[in-house]
C-alpha cells in the first residue's frame, strides 16, 4: 500500500536553487518535515506541527539550523522507529529529505 503524499516545489531563499520533493501527507499534518537544499545544503523547515521551532524565528538562521540539527541528531531515529512499529497509531513523525545527499 503506497502512502499518500504531496509533491512540493521549493525555491531556496539563500541560493535560489529550485528543488522538488515528495513528502508524506501524514507527516506534513502530524509531524515535522525539513528539506535540504540541493544547491547550498541548507536545511529548510516545511512543516512543524509538533511545535519544535515555536519561538525561534526563521530569520535567526544560526539558532534555527542549530535546533534543527539537534532535533535530527537526537530524535529523528526515535520517531522513525516509532512510526515504523505501528502505522495504525497517530504518532508524530519526522521526515527529512536530502540527508543522504550530504
Amino acid at each position: 500500500v503506497k502512502e499518500a503524499s504531496y509533491n512540493i516545489l521549493y525555491k531556496c531563499h539563500e541560493c535560489s536553487t529550485h528543488g522538488a520533493w515528495q513528502i508524506s501527507k501524514h507527516v506534513f499534518h502530524n509531524g515535522l518535515i525539513a528539506v535540504r537544499c540541493p544547491g547550498c545544503s541548507q536545511l529548510h523547515l516545511i512543516s512543524d506541527t509538533l511545535g519544535c521551532f515555536s519561538g525561534i524565528p526563521q530569520s535567526d538562521e544560526a539558532r534555527f539550523q542549530e535546533k534543527l540539527m539537534e532535533l535530527i541528531n537526537n530524535n529523528a531515529q526515535f520517531y522513525s522507529e516509532l512510526c515504523e512499529v505501528d502505522e495504525e497509531k497517530d504518532l508524530p513523525c519526522i521526515q527529512i529529505e536530502g540527508l543522504d545527499e550530504e
